[in-house]
């Protein structure tokens, strides 16, 4: 089961797909610097089942742990 996540540091915000099918590294960082329009789009087709980890920006985006992604920013929250 996948999980959609708002993801915000100091600078920007972050969309995080948690995907607990996965083993210890089941979170990823598939887009970033967002208008409250993009993550709406992004969580709507998220719920319809049109993106995923599959759709991240960058090709060399890498799984880490929740626990890491907890650390590296100051709010998650769940969409």
């Amino acid at each position: 089961m996948k999980h959609l996540y708002e993801a915000n540091d100091n600078y920007q915000n972050y969309i995080l797909i948690r995907d607990f099918d996965r083993d210890e590294d089941d979170t990823i960082i598939c887009d970033w610097d967002l208008s409250e329009d993009e993550v709406q789009t992004i969580k709507e087709a998220f719920d319809r089942g049109e993106y995923d980890e599959k759709d991240c920006v960058s090709d060399d985006a890498e799984w880490m742990t929740w626990e890491q992604a907890q650390k590296q920013f100051n709010s998650i929250t769940e969409l």
